[in-house]
């Protein structure tokens, strides 16, 4: 599918980027997998999963804007689908610990037990 995304004439289009970035999911999902042989998922749950990664914020920021010359990169680098699942997986970690470290203004209870004197990051 990616090899026919490259073959076709003129640019990736918006419409193109979904079809991509499952893609990409799939082949990182399936390094991810080759790297923990003893832990095979059924199709259900490999299908599951691709779709759950395709539309996550953390990966869709991790891969950027796609042009053909990336797919073409990433197709010819056979450990490019670990180290993608590698940033992703870092990019969720820190996301989560910058997250537990940020105070939300919609969040008035915790704005009051912090006091007035401190401000809430936004």
């Amino acid at each position: 599918m990616l090899i026919d995304t490259i073959n076709e004439e003129g640019e990736l289009d918006p419409g193109d980027m979904p079809m991509v970035r499952e893609a990409y999911a799939a082949l990182a999902i399936q390094a991810m997998g080759k790297a923990s042989a003893d832990k095979k998922i059924d199709f259900k749950d490999y299908i599951t999963q691709v779709n759950t990664l395709a539309h996550d914020n953390n990966f869709i920021k991790t891969i950027g804007n796609i042009e053909k010359s990336d797919i073409m990169s990433f197709i010819k680098d056979e450990k490019a689908p670990a180290k993608l699942m590698d940033q992703v997986l870092f990019a969720k970690k820190f996301a989560k610990e910058n997250d537990n470290n940020i105070v939300h203004p919609q969040a008035p209870a915790v704005n009051k037990e912090l006091g007035a004197d401190i401000k809430p990051v936004l």
